[in-house]
């Protein structure tokens, strides 16, 4: 026997869930979003990092590199966090994104 829905069924429902499940879902693709362009932006730095010289007494060497690598890294990330600092990458592919899912 098939039951049939009843009001209780509906009204026990936490619409408010749904709501909270949608802006965790939203506060994920943002965060994606600056991970992407945080990335996006080390790559670019690193690249650009090679071009500079370093010879001489007090080059780095190997460690200098790793570092400088780290260091690029770090300030991506804030690059890509910050509001007003942003290159926009992951604002523009934050709402193509949503727009599509």
């Amino acid at each position: 026997m098939v039951n049939g829905i009843r009001r209780e069924d509906i009204t026990s429902i936490d619409f408010r869930n749904v709501q909270g499940m949608k802006a965790t879902e939203d506060e994920k693709l943002k965060r994606v979003s600056q991970e992407f362009e945080s990335v996006f932006v080390a790559q670019m730095l690193n690249i650009m990092d090679k071009t500079i010289e370093r010879t001489g007494f007090i080059s780095g060497g190997q460690a200098e590199e790793k570092f400088r690598s780290m260091l690029n890294q770090y300030i991506a990330q804030d690059i890509a966090k910050s509001p007003t600092g942003s290159i926009g990458i992951a604002k523009q592919m934050y709402e193509q994104m949503k727009r599509t899912l």
